[in-house]
Parts: C-alpha cells; structure tokens; sequence
C-alpha cells in the first residue's frame, strides 16, 4: 500500500511538473502563427526609389531616382491568429541629385509621408509577409536659379501608393524587412511622378 501511495504521488508530481514546463515554454517562445493581439511597430529603413517624372508647364520629362531614408509606424490588431491589420504612417526624405532639364531648377530634396493600411501574415514561425495601400504626398524643395519660371517651387503631388514586403523575425520583437513600393503621384497641373521604391527595414514589433 504505502509503495502504491509513493507510486501515485511520483505520477502526479511527474504530471505538475510537466504541466509547469509546458506553460513557461508556452509563455517564452516565440508564438509563431498563433499570433494575435494588438500589433505595434516602429521602424527605420534605407533604400533607393526613382521613377519618370513628367512637368508639362517646363516641357520635361526625365527619369528622377534618389537614396531615401524612411521612418515608420504601424498600430493594429489581430484579426485572426497570425493576421494583423494595421493603420500605417510613413515619412521618407530623398536628397535628389536630379535637374529639370529644361528649366534648370535644382531637386535638392524630395519629401515623401505616407498614410495607409498595412496586413502583416504569419504562414510560418518567423518569417511574415506584408501588404499596403494607401495614399502618398511629395513635395519637392527645389533650388531656383535667376530664371523666375525655373524649377518646380512650392509643387507638390498626391496619388495612391502600394507596397509589398517580405519580413523576418530575428528576435521576439527584432525584425528585419525588405520591402516594395509603388506609387502614382499627380497635380493639378497634370505634373506627374511615378516612383518605385525598394527599402530594408529594421524595426521593434509587437505582436
């Protein structure tokens, strides 16, 4: 009897112990697919984007491409395990080297804020898919010369933007991302710029 008693409490304690293992490796791994919540994500990137640029007022039509710089954030929630849906904020600075050619007004930079949507997909345990849309504006900061019809000064364009992007999650909140933009910017002055842009991203997310 009392070996029987032993028998059991050794089993039950077996079982406490193993439940107590599940739960701390439960609340310590990564959740993979599973998810869900509110998502956060803050982040900065680096990349290239350039595109043709149309001003028909100066009879030019060029190619303008520019390094960028670029910060963003990202506040959402799970909808479904592995699926977050989020409100997206965007700010890229592009230092342009490009000319007007016809006029001779010099881009010294291209400022680049974005407002959207964006869908982050956990297929797999670490590595997650992103998709956007939402509405982009540019303006440009352009350098006159003595010619007072020089330059784009004080334009600026509007217009839809897309964005795809492969992520991966180095760490429980560290991730590395590269993603694709598209945009298709205008004015009322039928100017119009179409850039596409490809950026790595670091960022801290929460989800």
């Amino acid at each position: 009897m009392y070996w029987h008693t032993c028998g059991l409490r050794i089993v039950a304690s077996a079982i406490v112990l193993v439940a107590t293992c599940r739960s701390a490796w439960a609340q310590s791994a990564d959740p993979g697919t599973d998810r869900r919540d509110w998502f956060l994500a803050v982040g900065f990137g680096a990349g290239y984007f350039g595109g043709p640029l149309e001003i028909p007022k100066l009879h030019s039509d060029s190619v303008l491409h520019s390094p960028e710089f670029l910060f963003d954030g990202a506040l959402g929630y799970g909808v479904v395990p592995g699926v977050a849906l989020a409100a997206n904020a965007e700010l890229g600075i592009g230092p342009s080297p490009a000319r007007d050619t016809e006029a001779g007004g010099i881009i010294e930079t291209i400022y680049l804020a974005k407002l959207g949507l964006l869908a982050d997909v956990y297929p797999l345990e670490r590595t997650h898919f992103l998709l956007g849309a939402g509405f982009t504006h540019a303006g440009f900061n352009v350098a006159q010369d003595d010619d007072p019809e020089g330059g784009v000064s004080g334009e600026s364009m509007t217009g839809p933007h897309f964005d795809a992007g492969i992520g991966y999650r180095a760490g429980r909140r560290f991730d590395v991302s590269a993603r694709l933009d598209y945009a298709l910017l205008s004015d009322a002055h039928d100017d119009r710029f179409q850039p596409i842009g490809l950026a790595i991203f670091l960022s801290w997310i929460r989800f």
